[in-house]
């Protein structure tokens, strides 16, 4: 975990999330020697910053696409030679809606989720020499024909069919326990219930997909497709260019 604020970092390793690396993104070189080695790159770092085009101060645009564009280039950039040797690596870039279309005042923003959009599907053709389905969520980038649906059906299928046949809330009460950092009572306070309740729904989900479920990479897997879950059900089109024919 990479991040300009240590105290949160080292909350988060001392619960056993990750190492905590204090680092300053928009320093590039520091970025991209905080890639090397890494078997797998997530990046999520943003800003935001809301103003009309002719308002917008140029420091800051300047500022949120080195944070958000270049920094994941540096990552990226210092961690696939160690991927190619392995012959193994994940890279997820976080983007959102705004990688897909515009809103107004958020000129930078919306400019830098184009911008990891086209540099992810670069990565994703400069990497296909993998086989999509030997790379589990990471096909979704190496893939010509990305089959998002489907990725969401293999990982939280098993949870979407139970709670469609039972109406419970396993997949919220997953996504909960994810955006909480796996603090049992921060997700119960967000979907108000008793603590127990939250365990005892955990306890269930491993039944369901599995006792690995936690394990790191399942885990990047499994909150990945909650997103895309979300994005879905908000009618989102996440096929861009793809789905136009």
């Amino acid at each position: 975990m990479a991040d300009l604020d240590g105290g949160a970092l080292t909350e988060l390793a001392e619960r056993g999330v990750g190492e905590a690396v204090e680092i300053d993104l928009t320093d590039l070189d520091a970025a991209e020697e905080a890639g090397r080695g890494a078997d797998i790159v997530v990046n999520n770092a943003g800003v935001q910053t809301v103003a009309p085009v002719q308002d917008f101060p140029p420091q800051r645009f300047s500022f949120i696409l080195r944070l958000m564009v270049e920094s994941p280039f540096r990552v990226v950039r210092g961690a696939l030679p160690h991927m190619y040797e392995r012959g193994w690596g994940r890279v997820v870039n976080i983007s959102s809606v705004h990688g897909l279309r515009a809103s107004p005042y958020k000129s930078a923003y919306v400019t830098a989720k184009h911008g990891l959009e086209g540099f992810s599907k670069v990565v994703a053709l400069e990497g296909a020499v993998a086989t999509a389905d030997d790379l589990g969520f990471s096909g979704l980038l190496l893939s010509q024909d990305r089959d998002m649906p489907g990725f969401v059906r293999a990982a939280l299928g098993p949870l979407l069919d139970y709670d469609a046949r039972r109406g419970t809330l396993l997949v919220q009460t997953l996504g909960a326990y994810f955006a909480a950092g796996g603090n049992l009572s921060r997700a119960k306070d967000d979907l108000h219930i008793h603590v127990n309740t939250v365990a005892q729904r955990l306890e269930r989900i491993g039944q369901l997909i599995g006792a690995d479920w936690q394990r790191p990479d399942r885990a990047l897997e499994l909150h990945l497709a909650l997103h895309l879950h979300g994005l879905l059900d908000e009618g989102v089109d996440l096929l861009g260019e793809q789905g136009g024919g």
